[in-house]
């Protein structure tokens, strides 16, 4: 799968640990434990494996953006108790 060189760096460096894709055919086919290799685009002559560790699914963007808007509020939170 080809990501931007923005996203493909966010989840080599550890920052984006979650990658969103419609669960299109080619989606549906991938299990848990899978292995991703993801090419960053334009050059793609850099890549970085990743392991398929959970599945979201969500009836509509609204739910979807919700959930992670509650998570990134926690997350802002506590990196400011420690």
């Amino acid at each position: 799968m080809n990501l931007q060189a923005e996203y493909f760096d966010k989840i080599k460096n550890g920052s984006k640990t979650i990658e969103l894709r419609l669960f299109d055919e080619k989606r549906q086919q991938l299990n848990l434990n899978d292995i991703i290799i993801f090419n960053k685009e334009a050059e793609k002559i850099e890549q970085i494996k990743v392991c398929i560790v959970g599945f979201l699914s969500y009836n509509s963007f609204q739910k979807k953006y919700k959930d992670f808007l509650i998570q990134e509020n926690i997350r802002n939170i506590n990196k400011n108790l420690v």
